[in-house]
C-alpha cells in the first residue's frame, strides 16, 4: 500500500510540474517607460512593469501598473491599472521583429476614471528570450480628456 500511494504521489508531482512548466513557458514580464500626453495638458511621465500570457501563438493577455511622476511632491505606488489583450499582425520572416494590435481597459487611480484604449505595439527580439518594444495607444476617458499614450520597454520571456 505504502509504494501505491509513493507511486500515485510521485505521479501527482510529475503532472503538477508538467503543468506549470507549461504555463511559465506562455508567460512574460516586461518594464515599461511611458509618456502621456492628453488633450490640452502637459506630458506626463511614468514606469511601470508588465506581465502577459500567451493564450496561443497569436493572441496574449496583459496586465500592467503604472506610476506617473508626482505633479504636487506625492506620488502613489501605483496611478493606473490596466488588463489589455495583444493580437500579432505581422512577424518578420526571422521571428525578431513583430507589429501588434494592442487593446484594453484602465483605472486611473490618480485619476478616478475608466478608460478604454487601442494602439498598436512594435517589438524587436534583443538577444535569445530577451525584446524590446515600442507602443501608441489611444486612450478614451469616461470622465477626463481623451490622451496619447507613448511606451516602450525591455521585456523577457520565459
Amino acid at each position: 500500500m505504502k509504494t501505491i500511494l509513493t507511486a500515485i504521489t510521485c505521479y501527482c508531482l510529475t503532472l503538477i510540474a508538467c503543468l506549470a512548466a507549461n504555463i511559465t513557458d506562455k508567460l512574460s514580464a516586461e518594464t515599461v517607460a511611458a509618456i502621456r500626453l492628453p488633450e490640452g495638458g502637459a506630458g506626463q511621465w511614468a514606469t511601470g512593469i508588465g506581465a502577459s500570457y500567451s493564450a496561443n501563438k497569436f493572441v496574449a493577455v496583459t496586465a500592467r501598473v503604472l506610476s506617473y511622476e508626482p505633479a504636487n511632491g506625492s506620488g502613489n505606488l501605483v496611478d493606473e491599472a490596466s488588463a489589455g489583450v495583444e493580437a500579432k499582425l505581422l512577424k518578420s520572416a526571422n521571428g525578431k521583429l513583430g507589429l501588434n494590435a494592442i487593446g484594453g481597459v484602465k483605472y486611473g487611480f490618480e485619476l478616478e476614471d475608466w478608460g478604454m484604449a487601442l494602439g498598436g505595439r512594435a517589438t524587436a527580439s534583443v538577444y535569445g528570450p530577451l525584446y524590446a518594444f515600442g507602443e501608441s495607444e489611444w486612450i478614451v476617458w469616461q470622465e477626463q480628456p481623451q490622451e496619447l499614450r507613448l511606451s516602450f520597454g525591455v521585456g523577457i520571456k520565459f
